[in-house]
């Protein structure tokens, strides 16, 4: 219930070339571009601020993931027809749209750069780390573009 409207009028997609779980990243062949299913909402919190939010999909993993230790992934969708039919306006409901919602075959990640716990120097392990509270990954890190 929560999501149920977000579902229906406020589907988006969040482009990604990477996605980590407990430490690995996996990527497509040759880096290529996917997208993760999300749903966006606009509300007012108590004080009338107007709050934007967006929430990424998950669903139960594929082999590659669930060999790394993890009970679900994002849900990804990897081509224009996935993308069209999910941000289609004039689907409402959920079941047309259920296939989409399955894990991505396992043989198409590359998995790299296992990160070990011991490694607190690497900014992955407090991303990640579900015992982490944030904070040292949400300093400023300097000028992304010019």
């Amino acid at each position: 219930p929560t999501y149920r409207e977000a579902f229906r009028r406020r589907r988006c997609l969040m482009p990604a070339a990477e996605f980590f779980e407990l430490g690995h990243g996996f990527h497509l062949a040759e880096h290529r571009t996917f997208a993760f299913a999300a749903l966006w909402d606009r509300w007012r919190d108590a004080d009338g601020a107007v709050v934007e939010t967006c929430t990424m999909l998950t669903t139960e993993p594929n082999e590659v993931v669930a060999a790394v230790g993890h009970n679900r992934m994002p849900v990804i969708f990897i081509g224009e027809d996935e993308y069209d039919r999910w941000l289609d306006p004039e689907i409402v409901e959920r079941p047309p749209l259920e296939d989409l919602m399955r894990p991505t075959p396992g043989g198409i990640w590359h998995v790299h750069r296992p990160v070990a716990e011991s490694n607190a120097e690497d900014p992955a392990v407090h991303i990640w780390n579900a015992r982490s509270d944030g904070r040292d990954s949400a300093e400023s890190q300097g000028q992304l573009f010019d």
